[in-house]
């Protein structure tokens, strides 16, 4: 199975992009699955949609998985496109097409190391919310967790961030506008 994923392309991108992945596709017999990040104001426009959606077509892939932007972002204007583009990406991308929420569960992570570098490993890759962790670190209770992303935030480590009210964690070296 190959998992590709576009991204925040913009639309001048799609036509190279979809056309090598269209060649890829010819000799590709496995499961390919497309990932397409929609970004509202950026490329959850009609017309981007369309030119996403011919893309598409020409590639055939097995499944398109429309990915949100949940997790903070660099830049504070990076927002969801509202639910009718959502409806609408999904209708002109085919029944291949689904909305798909991060996963929980499985982190990915040796159990062995101490838990604020384990912590630390996972917010560095990217911010998560403080449920996430709990639930997916669950080799350690809950209170170990919490005593250790504060552990991590007193030694400048990790720093929370608010995002649509819920709280995630991130390492202290990435940046946030705003």
């Amino acid at each position: 199975m190959w998992k590709v994923t576009l991204s925040t392309m913009s639309t001048d991108c799609i036509d190279p992009i979809g056309g090598g992945l269209a060649a890829f596709r010819q000799e590709y017999a496995g499961q390919l699955w497309v990932e397409v990040m929609l970004i509202q104001g950026l490329n959850d426009s009609p017309q981007a949609l369309e030119e996403m959606a011919l893309a598409l077509q020409r590639i055939q892939p097995d499944q398109v998985h429309l990915n949100l932007p949940t997790r903070p972002p660099a830049e504070t204007w990076v927002q969801s496109p509202d639910e009718q583009t959502l409806q609408r990406a999904r209708a002109m991308f085919g029944e291949v097409s689904q909305v798909v929420s991060p996963k929980e569960g499985y982190l990915g992570f040796n159990q062995n190391d101490p838990l604020t570098e384990v912590i630390l490993g996972l917010i560095t890759r990217h911010p998560m919310q403080e449920e996430t962790l709990v639930a997916g670190l669950s080799a350690w209770t809950a209170e170990e967790v919490q005593a250790a992303l504060l552990q991590l935030k007193e030694s400048s480590a990790a720093q929370p961030i608010q995002r649509f009210g819920v709280q995630f964690w991130s390492a202290a070296a990435a940046r946030y506008s705003g």
